[in-house]
């Protein structure tokens, strides 16, 4: 039985910095700020911080390509921390009808910093 010279290097011969049925682990980040529609706010501060972390594992299936093999993702764990703002204490509508953030969600929470 060979070793494998090829471990660690995908069907093309090229450098694989993980074999295909390995995880890979992502960690995603959103920030919402105060904004207004018709002015920058300074400084803009967060009042939402929240992340995602999830897997994606590839199957070759008999792809041709590595874009091709399927991908499953898979959600490991996540939170959501809404932050009461300091110096624009008060949201504008134009903030609270794109982030869905109200002003009692930001007033019940803790700051930022």
């Amino acid at each position: 039985s060979s070793s494998g010279g090829n471990a660690g290097k995908d069907k093309n011969g090229m450098a694989s910095p993980l074999p295909r049925c390995h995880p890979m682990v992502y960690i995603a980040l959103d920030l919402e700020a105060t904004c207004n529609e018709t002015d920058n706010l300074y400084p803009q501060e967060v009042i939402q911080f929240s992340a995602t972390m999830f897997s994606l594992t590839g199957r070759e299936g008999g792809a041709e390509t590595e874009m091709e093999a399927e991908t499953e993702m898979e959600v490991i764990d996540s939170f959501n921390f809404l932050c009461r703002p300091q110096f624009h204490r008060k949201l504008s509508s134009f903030c609270t009808q794109l982030t869905g953030i109200t002003q009692g969600d930001v007033d019940s929470s803790l700051p930022f910093a």
